[in-house]
């Protein structure tokens, strides 16, 4: 989902995988950026965005609405308030089998964390707070613990599951055997 693109540079995606739509939103700098491309054959509306998020709901052939959003967390400590905050603006009017997927920039719990300096507790458990006011539950991954990694060797490497799925039960219900996998790093800090 995070992308580090400029818009100008969704004309290439569109070139290498012509059987696609592409929403690209612009990287700030080195930081951000979005991405979503789907099929051209799924029926999916886009309902808004921003460059934190892409909402987006989904026609399934026998005429069941899902809703999906990609989430860029704010990086910097001071405005992590800001992603929980859109969580629970998204949450608003809330109906549909939801599932809101990306880089959270902020651990649930402390087990997804390694290396030095501790968590930071009141930033997890406001996740988490939002996380249950919204009725999003994590699905568990498959694939590397860390999506995350600093990249430093030795003591000073410190690694985080930033990224995941959360979806609600009645996505579950509607995806019964829905899973992801998270890769191991090819190149950036996100693995």
């Amino acid at each position: 989902m995070e992308s580090r693109l400029h818009e100008s540079e969704s004309k290439r995606f569109k070139f290498i995988f012509p059987y696609y739509n592409v929403l690209v939103i612009s990287s700030i700098g080195r930081a951000g950026g979005l991405l979503l491309f789907w099929k051209k054959e799924c029926d999916l509306t886009i309902q808004n965005f921003s460059s934190n998020h892409i909402d987006f709901v989904v026609k399934e052939e026998n005429g069941n609405l899902w809703r999906g959003t990609g989430i860029y967390g704010w990086p910097m400590q001071h405005e992590k308030y800001r992603t929980w905050g859109l969580l629970r603006s998204l949450k608003t009017n809330q109906r549909r089998p939801w599932v809101c997927f990306g880089d959270f920039n902020e651990a649930l719990y402390a087990f997804e964390k390694a290396g030095r300096r501790g968590c930071n507790n009141s930033q997890m458990e406001a996740f988490r707070e939002a996380c249950n006011f919204c009725n999003l539950n994590d699905m568990s991954a498959s694939g590397v613990k860390f999506t995350w990694n600093n990249g430093r060797r030795g003591t000073a490497n410190v690694k985080k599951r930033l990224d995941r799925f959360l979806t609600n039960a009645d996505w579950l219900n509607m995806f019964p055997g829905a899973s992801f996998h998270n890769l191991a790093r090819v190149a950036s800090s996100q693995l």
